[in-house]
């Protein structure tokens, strides 16, 4: 999901609030935290490392070594191996690696470092990174949700295409199954509502409670509000639980709405590719665990 808007928008207090209703979530911007960013990058280390061999990807996975020689044999046992060598390369994993099975949320999208544009065709998309850095040859995981954040190039036009407002490209944007615009409209009613809401942020916490408790007061018998844990685990469950099956009805559907937008999608034709009819398939799936 990519949220395109303009800035005060609240594109970011999104991005958090999905990030704490996710049970495994990295949250960063397009540009990363460190020299790996979004992806993976081949680094140079010393110090004493604990080495473990996988398999299934025939590659080794570093750990930094916190104890001594003395206790480290026995703590770790024999399935792991101590290494002291200085300088060795290791592989240092970004946010869609470290949110393997999780989410990813990513602000600032458009501002990515040109390694990751181009590499995260193939995470989002295959949900795979393949590496070949420094004599490390491997295939590592990243089956996560994206959800990213951008604001447009300049001020956004209605009439034209995405690509065109935002700096991002036509195969990237059609990886996204669902694509929201925010704009930030001049209405009074609303900017009232907004200017409100703020100004409460900074009240006393005393009046914060009397507030709270007035409107618990008002809210009708028997209805109890959710707390994030408990949505939490809800989410959880449902996509634990169900595995829905499109019927044939829906797949009448969906595919005559595909085929109505690839002969009428003109405007956004970056976007009306086959990935379209594969988003419509989750999102129909969803809507289903929905209800």
């Amino acid at each position: 999901m990519l949220l395109v808007g303009d800035p005060g928008t609240g594109k970011s207090q999104f991005l958090k609030f999905a990030a704490k209703l996710s049970n495994r979530s990295v949250i960063t911007t397009g540009l990363g935290s460190t020299s790996a960013g979004l992806t993976v990058t081949a680094v140079k280390d010393g110090g004493i490392y604990v080495r473990r061999y996988h398999s299934s990807h025939h590659y080794m996975l570093n750990f930094r070594c916190c104890f001594s020689f003395e206790s480290s044999t026995s703590f770790l046992g024999s399935n792991f191996l101590l290494n002291s060598m200085i300088g060795e390369w290791m592989l240092e994993a970004g946010a869609l690696v470290l949110a393997d099975g999780g989410l990813c949320c990513i602000d600032e999208f458009d501002s990515m470092r040109e390694h990751d544009r181009t590499t995260i065709h193939e995470a989002m998309e295959q949900q795979t990174i393949s590496v070949a850095k420094a004599g490390l040859v491997t295939t590592l995981s990243t089956r996560t949700t994206v959800f990213g954040a951008t604001n447009p190039k300049g001020q956004y036009d209605s009439n034209e295409s995405l690509s065109v407002n935002t700096t991002l490209s036509g195969p990237l944007l059609s990886r996204f199954d669902i694509v929201l615009v925010l704009l930030d409209k001049k209405n009074p009613k609303l900017d009232g509502i907004i200017s409100s809401h703020i100004l409460a942020q900074s009240t006393k916490a005393e009046e914060n409670k009397a507030s709270d408790a007035a409107v618990k007061s008002t809210q009708p018998l028997g209805i109890k509000e959710w707390t994030l844990p408990c949505l939490r685990r809800y989410i959880h469950y449902v996509k634990q639980r169900f595995k829905p099956v499109l019927t044939k009805e829906a797949e009448s559907v969906i595919s005559g709405y595909y085929q109505l937008q690839r002969r009428d999608g003109t405007h956004n034709a970056a976007r009306t590719t086959v990935r379209m009819l594969e988003s419509l398939i989750r999102l129909a799936q969803g809507m289903f665990c929905h209800l």
